[in-house]
């Protein structure tokens, strides 16, 4: 299947900065130093997404996605270059901002990071069911790369894990409440 598409490097490093991210806010709060690098860590994953987002909405010449293996990329052997697409750039725009807002110290915060969350992993359901049905509207943009599906995989566990970061606040409360 031609629209099967390798996971970009870019994305990978990404998805290594989000699960270190969440990592290192799952700790206590005594941990001053582990939530300071989770926070960097998270800017890193959104800035990654948000410049991704500038390159494909406002014609940015930065090519974040082809900043390692370049030469390997422009190489590939299948029909669409290997280039993040633009709704894994909104995914990781929406996770890193998830895992950023998941720091502050509010009740409403921890509730807009699971939204955040919620978005990005139904972004990442409606994915894999597009390659499970065929249908390419659900993983791709127009003519733009899809969306690889070890890349939504990758989200779905991803957002779950930021979704029940703070399991007794907000919607993932009803989850894990005994009533």
């Amino acid at each position: 299947h031609y629209d099967m598409v390798p996971m970009n490097p870019m994305t990978a490093v990404a998805f290594v900065l989000a699960g270190a991210s969440l990592a290192m806010l799952r700790r206590p709060h005594q941990d001053s130093l582990a939530r300071r690098l989770g926070r960097m860590l998270a800017l890193g994953v959104l800035l990654i997404g948000a410049i991704k987002l500038g390159e494909e909405l406002f014609g940015w010449k930065v090519a974040i996605d082809q900043v390692l293996f370049r030469d390997r990329l422009a190489a590939t052997p299948f029909p669409l270059p290997n280039r993040m697409a633009p709704n894994t750039a909104l995914g990781f725009a929406m996770v890193g901002a998830a895992l950023l807002i998941a720091t502050l110290p509010t009740r409403g915060a921890s509730r807009a990071s699971q939204y955040l969350a919620l978005c990005a992993g139904l972004q990442a359901l409606m994915a894999a069911l597009g390659y499970s049905y065929d249908v390419r509207s659900f993983y791709g943009i127009a003519s733009y790369v899809p969306m690889a599906l070890n890349t939504a995989v990758a989200f779905a566990v991803l957002s779950l894990g930021i979704f029940f970061l703070h399991p007794a606040i907000g919607l993932a409360n009803v989850f894990v409440r005994d009533d």
